[in-house]
């Protein structure tokens, strides 16, 4: 059974414009026969009909003036200038007779419809026959009287040509008659044709006008059924569509719009099939988005919890910082004490070379370096103290460091886990991880350097030892002065390179010293890009969540 619903769109438009086609063709042909035959008919009653009726009047007419030209020439007999009027005759006469000739020969040629018209065409050929030859011989008379000089001649001539015009008369009426029969058949003849003619016109011009309805209406008709077949089905699937925007996802494609082989039922299926992918994919986001705000919200904590504890870093390195500097001002005292001890040895060496001072001057002079040599004492081993603190300061930075390198694992595990949105906070956890790696990197340079500071503090301990011996020597010798000038002057000796020895000590010290401050210094800065970073991390997460949360309520608009 023909059913428009399993043919496609393409197909029910071709068919559509195939039957207008079909229908203008056979208007067209209907008025093109109608034009045809008009045009053969209009074309057979110009070619015959209207000549005919043309050369008939035209024989008829010259008829008439030959016939008079010649009741002219009788009447001239009598006249005195007859030669001039016989000329003028001759003269019209001969262009008459080529009019009539001409004018005969196509009535000739122009074949008759019907069989009057035959019989009485037959008739009028005798009639022309005898009435052509009586005016030869009337036309030969003329011309005779024309040229003839003689008088009595002239007077037979023109009794003679009384008598022909006599029988000419008669032969002239009958061939005007047989010429108004002749023309009244054709004038019948052309309007039976006129007549059949307009009855075939208007039989066509009927015809035409129901096949133009009947077209009109059979288009309208297909036209309508064609757009139903097009534009219901689309409506039906801009409803379902309208549905879908508005977040209602519940509905079904109609079966009845599955069903059809059309364009339609294809989009139908096609919608369908989407309807059921979005419900999943809707479902699928659901569960990301939930997943998504949990984890944002434990990532958040983990966040806050570094965040703190590199504050309280940095705290700490800034602490540290500062006893580093308390330390380098001890040094710098501790080598300024050397220096001064140097320069004493040094007077006493001169003294003892100079033979100028007195041994009490000496011994008060040892005394004094005792003394300092005991506050070098005192500060080494403060900072050795101060060292032991940087160590565990150092070891405490590097268990920060090891967190966050553990936190920035865990961060980027949890920003594996979100997928696309966690590629930002994945960034921000190797960020963390990195600066975990370098205050780690540091802490290690930190106890390095340390660890040098322990040895030099170590040798200058070594050194303030044996500049207490020696000025417990010098004490010895001062008190035995008087004995031997070239022994205290040795003893100057002992104690001048100690007090070099505590002199290089000292600045190999301030140079371990200003490492460490630039370490620490570094470990500031990265503390505090670490904070900054964590910083940025939690606005980052408070961002992933607020996302997540945003998701979540989108896709809580959708009815699945």
């Amino acid at each position: 059974m023909f059913n428009l619903k399993n043919i496609k769109i393409g197909r029910k438009l071709g068919l559509g414009f195939g039957i207008i086609v079909l229908i203008v063709m056979v208007v067209g042909s209907i008025g093109y026969y109608g034009i045809t035959l008009m045009s053969q008919e209009m074309r057979y009653i110009s070619g015959n009909s209207i000549p005919d009726l043309q050369n008939l009047a035209t024989l008829n007419y010259q008829r008439m003036v030959i016939r008079a030209d010649s009741m002219t020439v009788a009447a001239t007999e009598s006249q005195v200038n007859a030669d001039d009027t016989l000329k003028s005759v001759m003269t019209r006469r001969k262009a008459s007779w080529e009019i009539v000739d001409r004018s005969w020969g196509i009535l000739v040629r122009t074949p008759q419809t019907s069989d009057q018209g035959r019989e009485l065409m037959k008739q009028l050929e005798g009639e022309y026959t005898a009435w052509r030859t009586l005016y030869v011989d009337l036309d030969r008379t003329i011309e005779q009287i024309a040229l003839n000089t003689d008088a009595k001649q002239k007077r037979a001539l023109y009794a003679k040509y009384s008598e022909l015009v006599v029988r000419m008369i008669p032969i002239s009426d009958k061939m005007g008659a047989t010429f108004d029969r002749i023309t009244e058949n054709n004038v019948v003849n052309t309007n039976q044709i006129i007549k059949e003619h307009i009855a075939k016109a208007d039989f066509l011009k009927l015809l035409s006008l129901i096949t133009i309805v009947s077209s009109i209406v059979l288009v309208i008709i297909l036209s309508v059924v064609i757009t139903r077949s097009v534009s219901v089905p689309i409506m039906a699937a801009v409803e379902f569509l309208t549905c879908i925007s508005q977040g209602d996802l519940i509905q079904e494609v109609p079966k009845t719009l599955c069903d059809r082989k059309d364009e339609n039922g294809d989009l139908a299926r096609s919608m369908q099939t989407m309807i059921e992918n979005l419900r999943t994919q809707i479902r699928d986001i659901s569960q990301v988005s939930n997943g998504l705000v949990l984890s944002a919200s434990e990532i958040a904590s983990s966040v806050s919890q570094v965040t703190s504890g590199a504050q309280e870093n940095s705290a700490a390195v800034m602490e540290t910082t500062t006893t580093v500097e308390e330390v380098k001002q001890t040094v710098n005292v501790t080598s300024q004490k050397a220096r001064e001890v140097a320069d004493k040895a040094q007077q006493g060496l001169q003294v003892a070379y100079d033979g100028r001072q007195t041994s009490e001057n000496l011994a008060i002079g040892m005394q004094h370096i005792r003394e300092q040599m005991t506050l070098v004492a005192d500060t080494i081993m403060k900072l050795s103290e101060q060292s032991q603190v940087i160590i565990e300061i150092t070891t405490t930075v590097e268990d920060l460091a090891d967190q966050s390198n553990l936190l920035a694992v865990n961060a980027a595990i949890e920003a594996a886990k979100a997928g696309e949105h966690g590629k930002g906070f994945a960034v921000v956890a190797q960020e963390i991880k990195s600066l975990a790696e370098q205050s780690k990197q540091a802490t290690k340079q930190v106890r390095s350097i340390l660890n040098d500071i322990q040895k030099a503090t170590g040798a200058a301990v070594m050194a303030t030892e044996q500049g207490s011996k020696a000025v417990d020597e010098g004490m010895k010798e001062a008190t035995r002065a008087s004995e031997s000038i070239q022994a205290l002057s040795k003893n100057f000796s002992e104690s001048t390179q100690s007090a070099a020895q505590i002199a290089a000590a000292n600045k190999e010290q301030l140079m371990a010293i200003d490492q460490v401050t630039s370490a620490m210094q570094n470990i500031e800065e990265v503390t505090t890009q670490n904070v900054a970073s964590m910083r940025h991390l939690e606005i980052a997460v408070q961002s992933l969540k607020d996302m997540g949360q945003n998701l979540s309520r989108t896709v809580t608009r959708y009815k699945v």
